[in-house]
């Protein structure tokens, strides 16, 4: 996820973030997180409006929203546990 917005075919359309993380070869788990932006959050009610048993709240993150369709989804179980992470596009 991080890398995609590292190349350097997409260095031109994101932001200093990535410029800046492309430039010094590594990101901080710290700064990454820093960069993510909430894009959306789905809540579901039962099991058969979501396909992966008892995660009930899906969060999509993005770390430039406006160039890249690139997005990091956080599932989350019912009582908010941790559930998945999944890179889509």
């Amino acid at each position: 996820f991080i890398e995609a917005h590292c190349e350097p075919d997409a260095l031109a359309v994101y932001t200093d973030w990535a410029r800046q993380f492309a430039a010094l070869g590594e990101v901080a788990v710290s700064d990454f997180v820093r960069a993510l932006v909430l894009c959306r959050v789905g809540l579901y009610a039962s099991e058969d409006d979501f396909t992966n048993g008892d995660e009930r709240i899906l969060m999509d993150y993005k770390i430039d929203p406006a160039h890249s369709d690139q997005i990091l989804a956080v599932r989350l179980n019912q009582d908010g546990g941790f559930g998945t992470i999944n890179w889509e596009s």
